[in-house]
């Protein structure tokens, strides 16, 4: 599972363990009554359908379906998506649910817990990175900032509902604790954004209980004011509102470079895994003298920009669709009061969130759990 010449040490572990686990849970779910809700089941037929047509005039004829060696995210894996979709549409159950949050609350408090070790100098698995954020479990800050955005918010509802004890209420409240430290240290702005994002959403459902927990809520901020301002998350945060030279400016540029890219491939874009060889067609005198050619990102960083680019303006439209559906789904979702179910949502919504700001390392679709 790990290379052992070091090239990727996580990546041939993180694809074993999420496409085997993928198989194995849709072997348990699946083998039951599979209750499907329509209209997103055709929303993935028509993507898989397109990236198929997609795949066969993609540039790279072989990438496009396997994905890149160190990825893996190329038309196989958005089928594994469908597979992971289709399977977890069947926890919709008040007693499955359960288990899935006190599963979610030990995932991120070991997710935390790495992630400290590795601050602390002490990491299972010793990675030196260009940019020398930590990576968590995941050997990528970028991941890491990804599943926090994703979990923190799901276990901060688990910590409300309280699990059904007092051990799994506390167990919750660890994990939010370190997750939300794996957040800020993984300095992943992208991460930041999708937190804000389900911070912003949950406040019609938490309204309540911070009112009447106002010291906390009170604390919790100045504590978040004092680690930005004596650790390396201020500057990084300054960095992302430099639209003159700062990650902002960057953001956008790579931003104009994926949609020349888009508009030079409207109908079928350039096949997943593709955009590493079309991006220098969006590349300008400026971006060179700026960034220089040793810059070669193979991602947008937008997650509509980055559909758009492999798949075309249909693949696109369908992304942007998806998303609509989420966010009205996770609204209603929100306001049914659960804390449960709030959590969920605004988990979901925060990993949408951040997908705006980075690029999709999974594609989501939703279901009418919200209703259930």
């Amino acid at each position: 599972a790990v290379d052992i010449g070091g090239w990727f040490p996580f990546g041939q572990l993180r694809w074993a363990m999420v496409s085997t686990n993928i198989l194995l849970m849709a072997a348990a779910t699946l083998r039951r009554r599979v209750d499907i809700h329509r209209a997103s089941a055709a929303g993935w037929g028509m993507f898989l359908a397109w990236g198929t047509v997609v795949s066969l005039v993609a540039l790279d004829p072989l990438y496009t379906w396997f994905g890149t060696p160190d990825r893996h995210l190329g038309l196989i894996t958005a089928a594994l998506f469908a597979v992971a979709y289709f399977a977890g549409q069947q926890l919709a159950e008040p007693a499955t649910t359960r288990r899935l949050m006190r599963t979610a609350a030990v995932a991120l408090v070991v997710i935390g817990a790495y992630t400290l070790l590795e601050v602390l100098g002490w990491a299972p698995v010793d990675l030196a990175t260009p940019s020398g954020r930590p990576g968590g479990p995941f050997g990528s800050a970028a991941y890491l900032g990804a599943a926090c955005a994703l979990l923190v918010p799901v276990v901060v509802g688990a910590a409300i509902d309280g699990l059904g004890s007092v051990r799994w209420r506390s167990t919750a409240i660890a994990a939010a604790t370190l997750g939300a430290f794996a957040a800020l240290a993984s300095q992943t702005r992208a991460g930041w954004v999708g937190l804000a994002a389900a911070a912003a959403l949950s406040l019609p459902a938490l309204a309540g209980w911070l009112r009447r927990r106002w010291p906390i809520v009170i604390g919790a901020v100045a504590a978040l004011a004092i680690v930005a301002a004596v650790s390396p998350v201020g500057p990084r945060l300054a960095s992302a509102l430099d639209f003159a030279d700062g990650t902002a400016r960057g953001r956008i540029d790579e931003w104009q470079v994926g949609a020349t890219v888009v508009v030079n491939h409207p109908l079928t874009g350039v096949g997943f895994e593709g955009y590493r060889i079309a991006f220098a067609e969006g590349v300008d005198a400026d971006y060179e003298r700026r960034y220089t050619r040793a810059t070669m990102p193979d991602r947008a960083h937008n997650g509509p920009l980055d559909v758009g680019a492999a798949a075309g303006l249909p693949g696109m439209l369908l992304y942007l669709a998806a998303a609509g559906f989420l966010i009205r789904r996770a609204w209603r979702a929100v306001r049914t009061g659960n804390a449960v179910t709030a959590g969920i949502a605004a988990g979901v919504v925060g990993y949408l969130a951040q997908q705006f700001f980075l690029f999709p390392l999974c594609l989501l679709y939703t279901s009418d759990a919200a209703d259930d």
